[in-house]
């Protein structure tokens, strides 16, 4: 069965509209997910941001730490030269 002139004009339209649509649906798609990675990276951004500065407050608290430390012991050691009693250093400590 041979197709007629408008019967196959119609069948090749068809199939042009077809070929649209679908590339048409893989643009979309390829856009959704090019959104959707986006997304993702600015989240993971976001997260990583969060997280360094995280680290970077434990940094500066354990840096305070440490610095607290030795001002306790340079206290105590002035203390003992002096010749203050370790009770009466406690005692001064708990004051502050």
């Amino acid at each position: 069965m041979e197709l007629q002139p408008t019967s196959r004009w119609n069948h090749k339209y068809k199939l042009v509209v077809e070929g649209h649509n679908l590339v048409v649906k893989q643009i979309k798609s390829w856009i959704l997910r090019e959104h959707q990675e986006h997304e993702m990276k600015e989240a993971a951004d976001c997260t990583l941001a969060e997280v360094r500065r995280k680290i970077s407050e434990t940094t500066n608290c354990l840096k305070l730490i440490r610095q607290l430390r030795k001002l306790r012991q340079l206290r105590k050691d002035q203390a003992e030269r002096k010749g203050l009693s370790p009770s009466f250093f406690l005692f001064q400590m708990t004051l502050i």
